[in-house]
């Protein structure tokens, strides 16, 4: 384990859902919505980025879909015979390959 995991692994501090008194103080300092986050403008846009997407999930995934459609219509039938590695890296060779 590597990082911010095997931190919290080595900590002897259990995690604890019930509220503490301190948590009062730590929660006033705590910024309550985004545009109360100084100082951090990439933080705050990326924030805002997935927000917005997890509000707006259904339709993100519908126009995915849809341009997934698009692009299957306008490219074809992919057999892979643009894929690096060509036979040399184990890939299989089709007739397609053969019509670029």
């Amino acid at each position: 384990m590597e990082g911010i995991i095997a931190f919290m692994a080595k900590s002897s501090r259990p995690l604890d859902p019930e509220s503490k008194p301190d948590d009062r103080v730590d929660n006033a300092l705590r910024p309550q919505r985004l545009a109360d986050i100084i100082g951090q403008d990439q933080v705050r846009e990326n924030l805002s980025i997935l927000i917005d997407a997890a509000k707006h999930r259904e339709v993100l995934e519908a126009m995915n879909a849809k341009l997934n459609a698009l692009i299957d219509r306008e490219v074809g039938e992919d057999v892979g015979q643009m894929l690096p590695g060509s036979v040399d890296g184990g890939w299989v060779v089709t007739d397609a390959v053969y019509d670029v």
